[in-house]
């Protein structure tokens, strides 16, 4: 048990230290939208509920909400959902953010 908690935390220091290099997400990766456009493809995502497991950037519940969707992204370190924190506009609601 104390193994798995040291494990736990080395697993969260590693993604807090990743997601906390570098705040330009795109330098971090580019999906090109893929998530949206296919998703868009199969259902009309207005007023649609979407929970994003491991969200880090939040950049695909970011766009969903742009096309209507409302968001929770669950992540497993805090750094990556003050990333997201911080891509809000000031008086935009953004997506649930649960660590």
């Amino acid at each position: 048990m104390d193994r798995d908690r040291a494990k736990n935390r080395e697993d969260k220091a590693r993604w807090d230290e990743f997601w906390g290099r570098d705040r330009d997400i795109s330098k971090v990766y580019s999906n090109e939208e893929r998530v949206y456009r296919n998703l868009t493809k199969l259902v009309d995502v207005r007023g649609k509920r979407v929970l994003e497991v491991g969200g880090g950037s939040g950049r695909d519940s970011l766009r969903l909400m742009e096309g209507g969707a409302r968001c929770v992204i669950i992540d497993y370190a805090l750094t990556p959902l003050e990333l997201v924190r911080s891509q809000l506009k000031e008086g935009d609601r953004g997506p649930d953010l649960i660590c």
